[in-house]
């Protein structure tokens, strides 16, 4: 809703009553019609939106609306207040015995975008789902990989210039298999309105659209200085109807009346974007008189013989108004009658863990979604107070039977000292209920969440299940005085497999940000067997050779009627093991489950990639899949220097030349963060830094391809140089001076002094022992400052300066005592320096070819050589393998192997074929190379889950080329 108003009109009825249709005045029905629509297509738009900063649109900080008592005397009776009070177990039992929901999927719906309240809704077609919030709609496949974005300004822009579109509504039409999309647009200065509509031309959404502007400030023809707000977007196998609620421009505004456009579908679906003509009625009272606030047009399933709409008063009553509309595609009339319900009172608004200082608005009690029709019933639900608290509110779930007009369900569903607003339901075809809505309580923060209840089960809901915790508190006005949430929640009904239903539910994602999240529940077995595993694939990682992972775990389960029978199950497959002990034939019953645990143990390094099977009696199932990446730490070559560099370059290691500077290409580390290198003086082991404003970790790293691996993360944030002295004791120091101890042999750290110089870069003395540091920061110009530090005391000592007046991103002494350094920007090719070990000054050697050197290491003793593949054998062919992990969040790792020397291209493009980035662009020597993306952008910029395609292309100098394309998936 765009903006809340006082509702200066109230009401009071109390009158003896049957349930026979009763007089419903209105105004029209009044035609009106648009010329034209335009064509758009979601392939004009990027996969992402922007997203800016969040203000609430249109803040007016009117008061909501609260109507008087509608209270109705009938003549059979209603239940007590509070009598049919059902309880909310809170989601803190476990499962019981006749309990069948089940979660098929989750995954994060729509981020916070630049909105408060973010209106989310969501609607599913036969292979994609479509969700909306305030500014921005998003496609997805069904298995959850993002397609697109679209800020909806932008998409409506062809049709009206700055739209600013809020309270978004999306249908999927079962009828005719189409998508509809209704928001809202209100501009004072020239006192216009419109609803603004959007058809697709088939099943599709990604692809073609028709868009329409129609003015909600005419009735008709008639212009009527009104505008609406609070649309309710409904649907049967005719026409499209939109109600809502109708003001004047004037300010303060002034709530005129309900108004409901009835809009023929068959002319949207012409696939021309061409007129379109409606029917309006408006003034809408309620059945026997007295005005109305919010009534909501249902969703329809089959063919009643009139169209349903519904009004629940947003104050004391006892009654659900339901009104039948017939004829609406050529002269529609309007009746409606009362139902007596048990008597709800206004739901308050909400608190939260913590408290808030100020409540958040729960809507009241007026009905918040459209109602569901299906077989001669209206299920609805809406928000009313507690019977048993009257500060606390619960749901009220009504299952009305059309044909009598009688309440044959009546349930409120609810916990003291919970909040439950925003409730949205979903009928499947066997008349099974799933509500979904946001809840907070005084034990937890605002969540997403969802209750079911089978066609015959007893009053009430199983329970209440947790779709996504609250995880803070939420208090967002922009300085307006209100917390607004909601307005509404998504649930809609799998047209597919009409036992599905699809989930789309606000939360408290941090402290003050909201959040929504997107689940798949069903309620009732699948036919036959269903093999259903907690996870397609299990990734052990990257564990070193010879060494055994961690357990893992694969839970399989039977979501079927018939038995699941396991009828064997290898020990093993690859370097995989199965530890967990089974007696076969395992049979897993409907909703039961079996564990089974996984080791991996890789004897030589590679990737591994197997699928343990299972031997079952049901061809649905054959296997899971088991990955992991076997490594080895290979030892420095002798008399060579090495280097690491920072996201500017990939996190890529190479080794330098010493008398030229140029680099050569071992490979990627694998991280983008690498800070520092050092190298064992015994053993000749590459280490690494890895560290963030929360910790640091300590790598090792394989010297013959660079790939780098967590060995202990340290509580320590922000270390930025490590070291080893002459006798191997290793060190680490902050930027802002503190030296550190490390204990390789089991991650201890002690703190041994604090230096006064923020530091950049280190390296010991080989022939006295003497710590030397580069500084990160310096009063003035003098950034190229070297120091030498007593690492017992933390006193510093000038060496004196390079002359470069840039900072020294990494040091190293030579097996003659000689200092080296590494000079330039993140962006910017680095130089190779070497500096006067007495007078600091340097002098450049020559460009690296490398961006971002964060670290050099030098070995003064060992073997030299070269060696490509850890056997000394190069590839035999081109080769671009599997991306890994995939999918993966943020960064994976891509891995292609030469034969020969080749001029080498890494592409990354998205699903409209445009180039993302380019990770590779030189020549690189035959070998095994993997690089790595952190999905981002070519300006650095991270992109949104989706499906990505990588690309390598390379040219040998002996003319042969290759090239290939391999698709992964970015899931966050």
């Amino acid at each position: 809703m765009k903006k809340y108003y006082q509702f200066g009109l109230i009401f009071f009825l109390l009158v003896l009553t049957q349930n026979i249709l009763a007089q419903v005045s209105y105004s029209g029905p009044l035609a009106g019609s648009v010329p034209s629509g335009v064509t758009v297509s979601t392939d004009n738009f990027s996969r992402v939106a922007t997203i800016i900063q969040p203000i609430e649109r249109a803040t007016k900080n009117k008061l909501p609306v609260v109507e008087e008592p509608f209270l109705v005397n009938y003549d059979y009776e209603l239940p007590e207040y509070g009598s049919n009070i059902v309880g909310d177990l809170a989601g803190t039992e476990s499962r019981g015995a006749g309990e069948q929901t089940i979660i098929l999927d989750d995954f994060q719906g729509i981020p916070q975008t630049n909105s408060i309240p973010p209106d989310p809704y969501i609607a599913v077609g036969p292979n994609h789902i479509i969700a909306t919030v305030n500014t921005s709609f998003s496609i997805w496949d069904k298995e959850g990989n993002l397609l697109k974005t679209i800020e909806a300004d932008g998409w409506y822009s062809s049709v009206l210039p700055s739209p600013g579109a809020f309270d978004p509504k999306v249908l999927y039409d079962h009828h005719n298999q189409r998508w509809i999309m209704v928001w809202l647009s209100q501009t004072e200065a020239t006192q216009s309105a419109y609803y603004l509509i959007s058809v697709s031309d088939d099943e599709d959404p990604i692809g073609t659209w028709y868009n329409w502007a129609l003015s909600s400030n005419l009735n008709g023809t008639f212009v009527s200085n009104t505008w609406g707000d609070y649309q309710g977007v409904g649907l049967d196998k005719d026409a499209i109807y939109i109600s809502s609620n109708q003001w004047t421009f004037t300010n303060p505004n002034q709530f005129q009346y309900v108004k409901l456009r009835v809009i023929p579908k068959a002319q949207l679906y012409l696939n021309t974007a061409g007129s379109v003509t409606w029917q309006d009625i408006w003034n809408i009272s309620r059945p026997g008189g007295g005005g109305t606030f919010t009534i909501r047009p249902s969703i329809t399933y089959g063919e009643p013989t009139g169209y349903n709409l519904v009004y629940l008063a947003n104050g004391q009553s006892n009654t659900v108004s339901v009104y039948t509309l017939t004829n609406p595609l050529t002269s529609p009339v309007l009746t409606g009658v009362n139902v007596g319900i048990s008597t709800y009172n206004v739901a308050p608004n909400a608190s939260q863990l913590g408290g808030s200082t100020i409540p958040l608005e729960g809507g009241g009690s007026a009905l918040r979604h459209e109602p569901i029709y299906r077989d001669g019933f209206l299920w609805l639900v809406h928000s009313v107070r507690n019977p048993l608290s009257a500060g606390h509110s619960s749901i009220q779930y009504l299952k009305v039977n059309v044909t009598n007009s009688m309440a044959v369900e009546d349930y409120v569903y609810g916990q003291v000292g919970f909040w439950h607003i925003y409730d949205h339901l979903a009928v499947d075809e066997d008349h099974n209920v799933a509500i979904t809505f946001s809840r907070s309580g005084e034990t937890e923060y605002c969540g997403a969440f969802f209750a079911t209840r089978l066609a015959n089960d007893p009053p009430g809901f199983e329970r209440t299940f947790t779709l996504k915790p609250g995880n803070g508190n939420y208090v967002k006005d922009f300085g307006s005085g209100r917390n607004r949430w909601g307005d509404y929640n998504g649930i809609w009904l799998d047209p597919v497999d009409q036992n599905n239903i699809w989930l789309f539910t606000e939360y408290v994602a941090s402290p003050n940000n909201w959040g929504t999240w997107v689940g798949k529940i069903r309620m009732v077995p699948f036919t036959g067997i269903y093999a259903h595993s907690s996870a397609d694939s299990i990734d052990f990682g990257s564990i070193e050779k010879t060494f055994t992972s961690d357990t893992l775990s694969l839970v399989l389960s039977n979501y079927g009627e018939d038995d699941f029978v396991i009828t064997a199950l290898p020990d093993s497959v690859g370097p995989f093991k199965l530890i967990s002990s089974h007696t076969l034939p395992i049979t897993i019953s409907t909703y039961d489950s079996v564990y089974f645990e996984f080791t991996f143990q890789p004897s030589v390094p590679g990737l591994y990639s197997e699928v343990y099977p299972f031997t079952t009696n049901t061809p649905g199932f054959s296997g899971v899949l088991l990955k992991g990446k076997g490594f080895e730490i290979n030892e420095t070559l002798g008399l060579t220097i090495y280097a690491s560099t920072g996201s500017q370059n990939n996190g890529e290691m190479f080794t330098l030349d010493k008398q030229s500077g140029i680099g050569t290409l071992l490979g990627s580390s694998l991280f983008l963060d690498i800070k520092s290198i050092a190298i064992h003086p015994s053993d000749n082991i590459m280490y690494g830094l890895s560290s963030n404003s929360a910790s640091s970790r300590i790598l090792r790293i394989n010297a013959t391809l660079g790939d780098a691996y967590t060995l202990y993360e340290v509580p320590v944030p922000d270390l930025y140089a490590i070291a080893f002295d002459t006798t191997g004791n290793f060190y680490a120091a902050a930027r802002t001076g503190e030296i550190y101890d490390l204990d390789l042999s089991n991650g201890n750290y002690t703190l041994v002094s604090t230096s006064m110089i923020f530091i950049n870069a280190m390296a010991f003395h080989p022939q006295t022992n003497e710590l030397y540091a580069a500084i990160y920061l310096a009063i003035g110009a003098q950034k190229d400052r070297i120091f030498k530090v007593d690492v017992n005391t933390g006193d510093t000592t000038l060496v004196g300066r390079t002359g470069f007046n840039v900072a020294t991103n990494a040091l190293f002494f030579d097996e003659n005592a000689n200092l080296f350094g590494a000079t330039g920007g993140a962006t910017v090719v680095n130089n190779f320096i070497s500096i006067d070990a007495v007078t600091g000054v340097g002098t450049t050697i020559g460009a690296t070819g490398f961006k971002n050197v964060t670290g050099l290491a030098f070995t003064p003793n060992g073997v030299t050589g070269i060696d490509d593949e850890p056997n000394g054998i190069l590839p035999s062919e081109f080769s671009l393998e599997q991306n890994y992990p995939n999918p993966f969040n943020p960064a994976t790792t891509i891995e292609f192997s030469l034969p020969k020397s080749a001029d080498v291209k890494i592409v990354i493009y998205n699903l409209l074929g445009e180039v993302v980035t380019e990770l590779i662009n030189r020549q690189l020597n035959a070998g095994v190379h993997r690089t790595v993306w952190n999905s981002s952008d070519r300006e650095g910029k991270q992109l949104s889950s989706g499906v990505y395609f990588y690309e390598l292309r390379a040219n040998s100098n002996d003319g042969s080329e290759f090239q290939q394309i391999r698709k992964m998936v970015l899931l966050k």
